[in-house]
């Protein structure tokens, strides 16, 4: 997976290069406040922890970004009465970036601001609600009134984040 990303964020970037395109990496610390896991057996609580992560956005156009995000948090799960335990709550976005003024919003359900400082460099502060999406099931079906079809998913976890960093325009 991380050969993946690494490979994919290389063409971008030679893509990117090739094309006299602007390019930006940054980084970024925060929090992220965590909601219960409900399962059929019990309630999973999910400590809120800080977060961390970068981003990698490709100029399309001197308002539009291509986007590719990871995000981190490390944190602790505990079920019911039992010891709690550690996990890391990974998420890796591509995604699309319209700059409004100052402003930068995401199709990944988060919205924030990029102040420059210089030409070059900037913060970017930003929040984010992270919804992993786990799959239920396919409905397909065929009748008299033609055909019908549907996909279920659940969220078992949602999470809102608050982060800030620092940004370099390459």
């Amino acid at each position: 997976m991380k050969k993946t990303l690494l490979l994919v964020a290389a063409g971008l970037l030679l893509i990117t290069t090739a094309q006299a395109q602007k390019a930006e990496i940054g980084g970024f610390y925060g929090i992220s406040f965590n909601s219960k896991i409900r399962t059929y057996y019990g309630e999973f609580k999910v400590d809120d922890k800080a977060n961390y992560g970068g981003q990698l956005s490709i100029a399309l156009s001197s308002e539009t970004f291509v986007e590719l995000m990871y995000n981190r948090t490390d944190t602790r799960v505990q079920y019911y009465r039992s010891q709690p335990f550690d996990i890391s709550i990974e998420y890796f976005h591509i995604g699309g970036l319209q700059q409004l003024d100052a402003w930068a919003l995401s199709v990944a359900l988060a919205g924030g601001a990029k102040i420059f400082l210089h030409e070059r460099i900037g913060i970017r502060l930003q929040a984010r609600l992270g919804m992993p999406m786990l799959f239920n099931g396919l409905y397909l079906g065929v009748g008299t009134g033609g055909v019908s079809s549907g996909a279920s998913f659940r969220v078992p976890l949602v999470q809102f984040d608050l982060s800030a960093g620092l940004f370099l325009r390459l």
